[in-house]
């Protein structure tokens, strides 16, 4: 019989864990941004900071679909390995 490594429960933990890192970020990240729209800073570095903070954006996200597909396949994953060890 082969071995289980993983709880189905422990990807379901993790699942949820993703779920609240993405929400952390998300509103983190829009909290960070409005503030910085409404910045009346204009000097040869408001440029370069926004620029980078919009290279940020774009990894965030890129980040975030990628972690959003994550989330129903872990699930999956653990009811298959519930079926498995019949629970």
């Amino acid at each position: 019989m082969a071995r289980v490594h993983v709880e189905p429960e422990d990807l379901r933990e993790f699942a949820s864990g993703i779920r609240k890192y993405l929400d952390i970020i998300e509103s983190e990240t829009n909290n960070l941004k409005i503030q910085f729209d409404r910045l009346e800073w204009d000097d040869p570095k408001t440029k370069q900071f926004e620029e980078k903070l919009e290279d940020l954006l774009r990894m965030l996200e890129f980040f975030r679909e990628g972690a959003e597909e994550q989330i129903p396949y872990l699930i999956r994953q653990a009811e298959t390995l519930e079926e498995y060890l019949g629970r």
